[in-house]
């Protein structure tokens, strides 16, 4: 049931048309049929490993889409887009935002 109503809200979100991956071209109505270049993943992946806030954000939008040749998968790309909001990137806090508002993410608490 928690999967059904994080993918119902997912849709909604889409039906929204709030496309945060407007900046990078990954809106589903913008990208070619080649989608993203493996080797444009490829850095995002190994910025990624070294924490670059900007190449979570963008991994986790990979993931959010389904681009670039990894599998969509809501949770994993919101969880990478919440890691990148933590580290205290702007468009990821924006972005994690309208995520939890749209029902996909959780937020996690800092405190003891």
């Amino acid at each position: 049931a928690a999967a059904a109503a994080s993918s119902s809200a997912f849709s909604a979100r889409r039906d929204l048309e709030l496309d945060l991956g407007a900046k990078y071209g990954l809106s589903p109505a913008t990208m070619d049929e080649d989608g993203v270049r493996a080797s444009t993943v490829q850095s995002v992946v190994r910025g990624a490993s070294q924490k670059s806030p900007e190449s979570l954000y963008f991994l986790g939008l990979l993931r959010l889409y389904g681009q670039g040749g990894l599998a969509e998968d809501h949770a994993k790309g919101a969880a990478l887009v919440r890691e990148a909001a933590e580290l205290g990137y702007l468009p990821a806090m924006t972005a994690h935002a309208m995520l939890l508002l749209h029902g996909v993410g959780r937020v996690t608490s800092t405190s003891s």
